[in-house]
């Protein structure tokens, strides 16, 4: 097998990996607005933090999930 098909070959699977990530993802955000819905329901103050510094908490909080991911 030549040089290139080895390397598409390679980036299909990284492709498919990505999108399984990006699936699960999507899910795992469903799941998460649910809980966080029937708490708020139930009475339980979830939503406390203003948009802005929630957004800037999960940024900072990515960043050090990336930064494990490399070492």
């Amino acid at each position: 097998m030549s040089d290139a098909k080895k390397e598409l070959k390679a980036l299909q699977k990284k492709i498919a990996a990505l999108e399984k990530e990006v699936e699960e993802a999507k899910l795992r955000e469903i799941a998460w607005e649910s809980m966080v819905e029937v708490a708020e329901e139930m009475g339980y103050p979830i939503k406390k933090k203003p948009w802005e510094e929630a957004m800037k908490d999960a940024k900072k909080k990515l960043a050090e999930m990336q930064k494990k991911g490399e070492d």
